[in-house]
């Protein structure tokens, strides 16, 4: 009997932005608990906060996206229960999710004032469901590590729109140059993800080690 052929075999991690998930359909979604007036009033002004935390931002780069969190009730963190009803492309569309029931958003100034407008005056049955089972919304802030080595890296969010991501690599491109830095070297640690790195210098640069996880 012939020797079986043995062929090389190259195993690639599944990432969650693999599959697909169908909504969830047949019925009314859950309500998980009541949607008040102080409730919506609350959250609009959690919306707005985000708005004027990103002030700044959007006035120096108007093409660009920022990222906010939305925590999500421990109940209703499902994603047949993901509020997508109200985190549209016409307000804030869900980018990605940051451990149980943190979900991220791309914001614009355009569409966290339209999302403050549905969460105020949306009656409809899918958003007081998906209204339901937020907790708070907030402007998501770089998480600064500091490990030994003498290298940055930046992680780049995705924002799943050929505009935006090629926006956010352009002006980060930008603002390297500008600030005096050689362009980051590029790490590919998969489909899905953007790593920069660079090894830290003198100067104005950040501290040894820095490990900025970054819009």
């Amino acid at each position: 009997m012939a020797e079986t052929r043995k062929l090389p075999l190259k195993v690639v991690p599944a990432m969650e932005t693999d599959f697909y998930h169908p909504e969830a359909g047949g019925g009314p979604k859950k309500v998980f608990g009541e949607v008040t007036r102080e409730f919506r009033q609350n959250l609009s002004a959690q919306v707005i906060d985000i708005r004027n935390h990103f002030a700044a931002s959007f006035r120096q780069f108007p093409d660009l996206p920022a990222v906010a969190r939305a925590k999500v009730r421990d109940d209703a963190i499902a994603k047949s229960h993901r509020p997508t009803a109200l985190f549209t492309e016409k307000t804030c569309p869900i980018i990605g999710a940051e451990g149980l029931g943190d979900l991220l958003l791309r914001v614009t100034r355009s569409g966290l004032e339209q999302l403050a407008t549905k969460i105020e005056t949306n009656t409809s049955k899918a958003t007081i469901a998906n209204l339901s089972t937020l907790r708070s919304l907030e402007a998501f802030l770089p998480v600064i590590e500091r490990p030994e080595e003498r290298f940055a890296k930046v992680k780049l969010f995705l924002h799943r729109d050929g505009h935006f991501d090629s926006a956010v690599d352009q002006t980060f491109t930008q603002l390297v140059k500008r600030f005096g830095i050689r362009e980051p070297r590029e790490l590919r640690y998969g489909r899905g993800l953007k790593i920069r790195r660079r090894r830290l210098h003198g100067g104005s640069t950040p501290p040894p080690g820095t490990t900025i996880i970054y819009l």
